[in-house]
């Protein structure tokens, strides 16, 4: 991150009306990317959801994949030393926004829906496993934290990327 100061003022200037806008735009340009790339492949929008194990199942192994990796992203986040600078941004941004349950609910399906159209759906099948989760990790690499957090925070979501794809 190149100005600490900045992102915490940011952060605690965010309103629920940007956190929302911030998080519900990008997913929701993703879902569209996805089904945009799948119409000029020439393929039905229905190859989106195509998978090699029934539907149940995968919706199973999502939500375990998702869970564990949820729980344990959260216990990392919130014990480790080294995202202290990170846990007082995410705490004024909370604090700043104050989003309640729908919101959050809200957020977290969109970025997942829209994501893993583009990313599983769309560029898995092409590409393949790895080339789509390093995009997947290289649009995650924003986040204004830097160091020991940074990479810590890069390796998770690379991990998190590999297991769901190769679930998927």
């Amino acid at each position: 991150m190149s100005d600490p100061g900045a992102a915490a003022v940011s952060a605690t200037s965010l309103t629920k009306g940007r956190l929302l806008a911030g998080t519900l735009v990008p997913s929701t340009i993703c879902g569209i990317v996805a089904v945009a790339v799948t119409l000029l492949r020439h393929r039905p929008v229905g190859s989106l959801f195509e998978a090699r194990l029934p539907a149940g199942s995968m919706v199973a192994g999502g939500l375990l994949v998702g869970a564990a990796a949820g729980v344990f992203g959260t216990v990392l986040f919130l014990r480790a030393k080294i995202f202290f600078d990170a846990r007082a941004l995410a705490s004024g941004a909370l604090t700043s926004a104050q989003p309640g349950v729908p919101e959050l609910a809200a957020i977290a399906v969109a970025a997942g829906v829209g994501e893993e159209l583009l990313f599983r759906g769309t560029l898995q099948p092409a590409w393949g496993l790895i080339p789509s989760s390093l995009i997947f990790t290289l649009v995650h690499f924003w986040v204004p934290i830097g160091g020991a957090a940074r990479a810590a925070y890069v390796a998770f979501v690379l991990a998190v990327s590999l297991g769901l794809g190769w679930l998927f």
